[in-house]
C-alpha cells in the first residue's frame, strides 16, 4: 500500500488491484487526499466507468469528463473535441481511475511490444485469452554498432533501424500510400525520440531473456512473420513457436520487420480474424 502511495507522490503511471478485503478503497483514497493536496482540486480528476461506481468515489463518469455526458449515439461523442473539454484536460496534473473493469484481455504486440505481451500473458495467464505477435523472438540480441550509436544519440541509430528493418521493396518506392517513402518516413519519425529513448528500448531488448516463457503461455497465440524480417529473423521466431501449445503462423512472402507499414491489409486482415 505505501509503495502504491510513494509511486504516485513520484510522478509514475500506477495500476493496482487486488482481492477483495486487501485496502484497495483506503489506499484510492490516501492517493486521491495526497494529489489534491499536492495539485489542488481543480488539477484532479477522479472518475469511473459507471455513475453508480463515480458515486462511491466522489467522482464523475469518464464521459462525463470527456465532455460527452450521457452518451446515446455517436455523434454526442463529437462533444469531447470541444474547448470547454479541452481546457479541463490541458488543466489535469492527475487523473484517477477506479473499478476499470479490466476483464479478459487480447493482447497485440510487435518487436519489444511481443516481449511486454509475452511476459502479461505468461504472468496473468487467467485474464488473457489470446495473443498476436507480430516480429518476435524469444531473444532479440541487438548489433553492437547499433546499441552504440544509440547510446550516443547519434542519427546513426535511426538509419541503421530503418535500413535493417524494411524488407527489399520498401527500400525501392514500395509503400502502399503512392508518394510515400516509407525508410525515409519511419527514419524521420525516430530522429524525434528524445534523447536515451532509442536507447533505453534496445538495450531492454538486448538484456531481456525469455527463458520458458512460451510453455507457460496457455492462451492460443497468432503469430506472424516476414520472410525478409532481419531484426526477428524466420528462425529466430520458430524457436519461439516450438513452445506454444497452440499457435497459428502466418507468413508475410516479402515482407521485413515493419510489417505493419509493409503490408497494412494484410496485417489488418489478420488482426480482424485473430481477434473476432
Amino acid at each position: 500500500q505505501l509503495g502504491v502511495l510513494e509511486a504516485c507522490r513520484a510522478g509514475r503511471n500506477v495500476f493496482f488491484t487486488g482481492v477483495a478485503g486487501t485496502g484497495k478503497s483506503v489506499v484510492l483514497r490516501s492517493v486521491v487526499e495526497d494529489l489534491k493536496r499536492r495539485y489542488g482540486h481543480d488539477h484532479v480528476a477522479v472518475c469511473a466507468p459507471t455513475g453508480v461506481a463515480a458515486v462511491n468515489v466522489g467522482g464523475q463518469t469518464l464521459h462525463s469528463l470527456a465532455g460527452a455526458g450521457v452518451p446515446t449515439v455517436v455523434k454526442d461523442f463529437q462533444k469531447c473535441r470541444g474547448h470547454v473539454p479541452a481546457k479541463k484536460w490541458l488543466k489535469l496534473q492527475a487523473l484517477v481511475i477506479d473499478e476499470i473493469g479490466m476483464g479478459p484481455v487480447r493482447l497485440v504486440g510487435h518487436s519489444m511490444g511481443c516481449l511486454i505481451a509475452l511476459e502479461v500473458a505468461s504472468s496473468f495467464s487467467a485474464n488473457v485469452e489470446r495473443i498476436v505477435l507480430m516480429g518476435a523472438a524469444a531473444a532479440m540480441p541487438v548489433h553492437p554498432d547499433l546499441l552504440g550509436a544509440a547510446q550516443r544519440n547519434e542519427i546513426l541509430a535511426p538509419q541503421l533501424m530503418t535500413a535493417w528493418a524494411h524488407g527489399s521493396r520498401a527500400h525501392i518506392a514500395g509503400n502502399p500510400t503512392p508518394g510515400l517513402w516509407m525508410r525515409s518516413s519511419c527514419q524521420a519519425l525516430l530522429e524525434r525520440a528524445g534523447h536515451g529513448v532509442i536507447f533505453n528500448d534496445l538495450y531492454a531488448c538486448n538484456a531481456y531473456d525469455a527463458g520458458d516463457v512460451a510453455a507457460r503461455i496457455e492462451c492460443p497465440v497468432t503469430v506472424i512473420v516476414g520472410s525478409e524480417d532481419k531484426m526477428t529473423p524466420p528462425k529466430a521466431t520458430a524457436q519461439l513457436v516450438a513452445g506454444f501449445s497452440e499457435v497459428e503462423l502466418k507468413h508475410l512472402d516479402g515482407i521485413g520487420h515493419m510489417m505493419m507499414l509493409e503490408a497494412p491489409n494484410d496485417i489488418r486482415k489478420i488482426l480482424l480474424e485473430a481477434l473476432q
